[in-house]
């Protein structure tokens, strides 16, 4: 029968249609118009079947010319025959109405589906016409075990080809469990198609009370289903007993097989349990016989869990229970429970329950500071605070339930670089809908970030305390000086910034940071800005001065070069003057001891490189070895030792080879230079790069580290060999000069390699 829709012009596919086999086929013809309009067949034929492809299509009943119609909202029903002629190939056939309908008065679709060889279809049925599904379970009920009783099972042939039973025996029996079986009555192993039927018999006992299985499984020639198996269970019972069970809530108040149990009204959101009793009031074991025992169905609006399961069998008289949690989504809610038992009067027992629920009155804190929400868990960035005093920050707690808020507690804790008091108190009940508020005053004990934690304790359910941290950073309400070196080590005015013992005769250079930690500006208000005095056996000078203003948080930095004189102590002062009200005058003493050291310095033709520095070897052609030349010279006063066997090595080559010519010279005397050669080959036309590593006793830079980058490319060197003017040929005084030409580009960005000290 034609359950969906076809348009017209469209097809019904059919599938697999047995070859021979008519298959009757149904159609309604509908008249979707009003009640004022009928859907007629004016013309003969009303109904034609064309064209026909590998079937055959017999007309049953079809509309007669001029029939009177089908009313509005009626339909007709036409009936065909169809039998498939040649297996293996697809059939169709189209039929056409010719109908009163005045945009389409010719309605066709098309019959289609594909022609299959006739063959044999196994259906097991008990009793018979109930067919059993292959690898489904056939419930026999309750049995009094230790003695046997005979079940017959029915086998037919609903298939066009002929059935054979090819196993041995016809009927496996298997996987026993608390019982025996045996085949008494054995089916022919043979049947014709079209319906004929055979049958078997059974002889079953169990072994004891309680739930008993075991499997039955026919091959046959259904390739379909082969084999064809059903488990087999039951329950055994007491001898010469049967159960009766009922089902109760609460205990005593029974609720029958497919009623209503109401659960009443239940908290939206909120579990709720219940318990159920399971009694047998006959005279046999009562077996439950589901998996699970228990079958919950047909949820909701809720969600519905077993927390507590029944025993699987009830002796007679006894009871059992189980428990169910039942959390409701929705205003209304319902859901099903199946038992499956041994009582054949009440298998299964449902219980259909049922119940409504509504919203539960509960508190919700939340918290903002003006209009930004704090989370609980979360942080609150205060910004910038001044030092020298408390200032006050509120918070405003709000009631987003619709139960009243308690507030029975506000603590802080974690100070760190502050102290915070509460300032002002939050209610204690805070109505649903409403809100109350609380101050801090926080002071920064100094210019540099702090914290501490807010703690709510209240009876919101699930944020119980209401904890955040608070941050921010402590500033001098005013300009502030600090001079550091490195960047973000201070250096205390009236301190001594000590270089231990250097290199005289050598220049060197200290780079020094001023901050302002206030939030005003800061004004370096001496001419210069940095004083220098107090200068003993050195020589020093400002070579790059600082920032006269200096925007609140900022910074700005000043170079000092100096050079010590001879062996011994030196010492210098520097001395800042500018608008901070308690550091007006900021004095830096320098002080270290002059001495004999080496000092290693490292370039590439006029390129000074910094120890961690880059190199710049620029293009090389590719797969064509270049040799780069790079200069070490001793800048201290004190010998110079490169050191071990090979002091220079190259690694972290990356598109590229790098092979290091060693310098011939390895002790270098105040002043002295040797060489250092790398023959480098680009391996692709991409960017390359390795590093050098130079080992020494200078005392600050061992080793002395560095990159050389460069790019891989396709010009070429030499040439001119093949006559004609199409190259270009240069000796190797050329290629070092054409090479080093973009090198000479890096003194433009490289650092001038100075003693850091």
């Amino acid at each position: 029968v034609l359950t969906a829709p076809v348009p017209s012009g469209g097809n019904d596919n059919r599938g697999n249609l047995t070859v021979g086999q008519q298959a009757t086929l149904y159609y309604g013809v509908s008249c979707l118009n009003t009640a004022s309009y009928a859907l007629r067949f004016p013309s003969a034929p009303t109904l034609s079947i064309s064209p026909i492809s590998n079937c055959s299509v017999v007309e049953y009943i079809v509309p007669a010319t001029g029939y009177s119609g089908i009313p509005g909202g009626g339909y007709f029903t036409v009936i065909f025959g169809l039998t498939p002629t040649t297996a293996g190939s697809p059939f169709s056939a189209t039929v056409s109405m010719n109908t009163n309908q005045p945009v389409s008065p010719v309605y066709s679709w098309t019959i289609s589906g594909n022609a299959v060889p006739p063959a044999p279809s196994l259906s097991l049925q008990r009793p018979a016409y109930t067919p059993i599904a292959n690898g489904s379970t056939d419930n026999i009920g309750t049995m009094s075990t230790g003695s046997g009783q005979a079940f017959t099972w029915y086998i037919f042939n609903n298939g066009a080809a002929t059935l054979n039973l090819t196993g041995s025996p016809l009927v496996a029996l298997s996987a026993f469990n608390n019982c025996s079986a045996t085949l008494t009555a054995a089916p022919a192993s043979s049947l014709p198609g079209g319906g004929y039927s055979t049958s078997f018999t059974l002889q079953i006992v169990p072994a004891a009370v309680g739930f008993f299985s075991f499997q039955a499984s026919i091959a046959s020639n259904d390739t379909s289903a082969n084999p064809y198996s059903v488990t087999i269970a039951g329950s055994g019972g007491s001898s010469g007993g049967t159960p009766s069970m009922n089902v109760q809530r609460p205990t005593g108040t029974t609720i029958s097989n497919g009623a209503t149990d109401s659960l009443g009204a239940l908290s939206l959101g909120a579990g709720s349990s219940f318990s159920y009793v399971i009694g047998n009031a006959g005279t046999g074991t009562l077996v439950l016989t589901g998996s699970p025992l228990v079958a919950l169905s047909n949820l909701s609006g809720c969600s519905v869990s077993m927390t507590s399961q029944p025993a699987s069998s009830v002796a007679a008289g006894g009871q059992t229970s189980f428990v169910v949690l039942v959390t409701p989504s929705a205003a209304s809610f319902s859901f099903r429970i199946t038992i499956a038992n041994s009582d054949a009067a009440n298998n299964p027992y449902i219980v259909n329950v049922t119940g409504t629920a509504a919203a539960t009155a509960a508190p919700e804190i939340d918290v903002s500071r003006g209009a930004s929400p704090v989370t609980s868990g979360g942080s609150d960035a205060l910004g910038q605070v001044a030092l020298g005093g408390p200032t006050s920050f509120s918070w405003t707690v709000a009631n987003l339930g619709t139960a009243a808020l308690t507030i029975s507690g506000l603590s802080l804790g974690g100070q760190s670089n502050c102290t915070a008091t509460i300032g002002t108190s939050p209610s204690s009940t805070i109505a649903a809908g409403s809100t109350t508020s609380f101050s801090v005053n926080v002071t920064p004990t100094g210019a540099s970030a702090f914290s501490f934690s807010v703690s709510i304790s209240n009876n919101d359910s699930n944020e119980n305390p209401y904890t955040f941290q608070v941050s921010g950073t402590g500033v001098v309400n005013g300009p502030e000086i600090e001079v550091q070196r490195p960047a973000g080590i201070s250096l205390a005015s009236g301190s001594t910034d000590n270089q231990g013992t250097v290199a005289f005769g050598v220049n060197l250079q200290l780079t020094y940071i001023v901050a302002n930690l206030g939030n005003q500006a800061l004004n370096l208000t001496g001419t210069p800005a940095v004083a220098l005095s107090n200068i003993s056996n050195c020589s020093v000078a400002v070579t790059s001065a600082p920032g006269s203003a200096i925007p609140a948080s900022s910074n700005t930095s000043f170079t000092i070069n100096y050079s010590v004189a001879g062996v011994g102590a030196f010492g210098f002062r520097m001395t800042l003057v500018s608008n901070d009200v308690d550091e007006p005058a900021y004095i830096i003493n320098v002080s270290g001891t002059g001495g004999t050291l080496p000092d290693i310095s490292v370039r590439l033709q006029s390129a000074q490189l910094a120890d961690g520095g880059q190199a710049a070897a620029g293009s090389l052609n590719i797969n064509s070895p270049v040799r780069l030349t790079f200069t070490i010279t001793n800048a201290g006063n004190a010998p110079l030792n490169l050191t071990g066997p090979a002091p220079v090595a190259a690694g972290g080559t990356m598109n590229c080879s790098a092979v290091v010519a060693q310098p011939a010279q390895l002790t270098l005397a105040a002043g002295a230079s040797t060489t250092f050669g790398v023959d480098v080959t680009a391996t692709s036309l991409n960017s390359f790069s390795f590093s050098i590593s130079i080992s020494s006793d200078d005392p600050d830079e061992n080793p002395f580290n560095f990159t050389v980058q460069g790019v891989g490319s396709t010009f070429t060197i030499g040439g001119g060999n093949g006559g004609g003017g199409g190259g270009c040929s240069a000796d190797a005084a050329g290629s070092s000069a054409w090479l080093w030409l973009p090198l000479a580009l890096v003194a433009a960005w490289s650092l001038r390699r100075r003693r850091m000290a």
